[in-house]
């Protein structure tokens, strides 16, 4: 009950379930498609430090929780590699825009340092390229199934 009334009413709920289910399955679909395989040594990392940073341990997770947190994991690491990988070059970080946000941040006393912030912004690329390709293959999807469904009429 809690849960519901944290994320708002039932039915933004299920809208909610509904579209992650429907993002994990075309993301795993063009991550097959463009044959991205991660090491599980790497997906151990990026699990590790997951729940590190939530101060989880995984002991207590049940097993079946820990199996499919540790496949979303897996899914979000393959997929921010096909992002990379289809995106590199687009990917560029402008040096004058972050040394200004450091001095920026200097007078403000907050002390990022340079790589975490170019971190940062790679990473809100990488964001945006990742939900503008998502929506490419949503689109994709959604022509070959109004056109399978005019087949099913004819």
């Amino acid at each position: 009950m809690k849960i519901l009334k944290i994320l708002g009413e039932k039915k933004n709920l299920k809208e909610t379930a509904h579209a992650n289910l429907i993002n994990e399955k075309l993301k795993k679909n063009e991550i097959k498609n463009n044959k991205i395989f991660i090491e599980t040594k790497i997906i151990d990392n990026y699990y590790s430090n997951f729940l590190d940073k939530l101060k989880i341990n995984k002991i207590v997770l049940e097993e079946e929780f820990k199996n499919k947190l540790y496949e979303k994991v897996r899914l979000e690491v393959e997929w921010n590699n096909l992002i990379y990988k289809l995106y590199y070059n687009k990917i560029n970080i402008n040096t004058a825009e972050i040394k200004n946000k450091l001095r920026y941040e200097d007078k403000k006393n907050n002390f990022l340092n340079e790589k975490k912030l170019i971190d940062l912004e790679k990473n809100n690329k990488i964001k945006v390229f990742s939900n503008y390709h998502l929506n490419i293959i949503k689109s994709r999807a959604s022509i070959k199934y109004y056109k399978w469904k005019k087949q099913l009429r004819l």
